[in-house]
């Protein structure tokens, strides 16, 4: 839902969706890059994640598809294998950067269970440590000046 303060912004854009579908598509022109320049608008954040997973891509034997119906034909599953994280800090001396990897040594280890329960006890460590320092700094997600 949009709302207006022009009456010929309003206008516009009810010509525009009378005639056209519901998504509107607006590419650059070809040659020419998009840019961003309203950094004010920016959200800054006191920690960031970088996560990556590889996988064995095992075959599934499937049945055949009813061509009646719809349908997902599924051929692939993607068995976790390993995992590596990085969790940064805005400041390292609030949380210093932490690489974290994992790889299953068996088909027994649960490589995504391993991920989530690693990942948690991480997240309670910042928790403990370092959120009242955060805390203290940054109101509804915008970094104190």
């Amino acid at each position: 839902m949009n709302s207006y303060i022009r009456e010929d912004k309003l206008e516009h854009h009810q010509e525009y969706c009378n005639n056209h579908d519901a998504v509107r598509i607006v590419l650059p022109e070809p040659g020419t890059m998009l840019g961003f320049k309203n950094y004010n608008r920016s959200m800054s954040h006191p920690f960031i994640l970088y996560a990556d997973f590889e996988s064995f891509i095992n075959t599934i034997d499937t049945c055949q598809p009813d061509p009646s119906m719809s349908y997902t034909n599924k051929y692939q599953h993607h068995v976790p294998l390993s995992f590596c994280y990085y969790i940064k800090c805005f400041a390292d001396k609030v949380y210093s950067p932490k690489l974290v990897t994992f790889t299953a040594q068996s088909e027994d280890n649960d490589a995504a269970h391993k991920f989530i329960d690693m990942l948690e006890e991480d997240i309670n460590q910042i928790f403990i440590h370092s959120f009242k320092f955060v805390q203290s700094n940054y109101i509804l997600g915008f970094r104190r000046r």
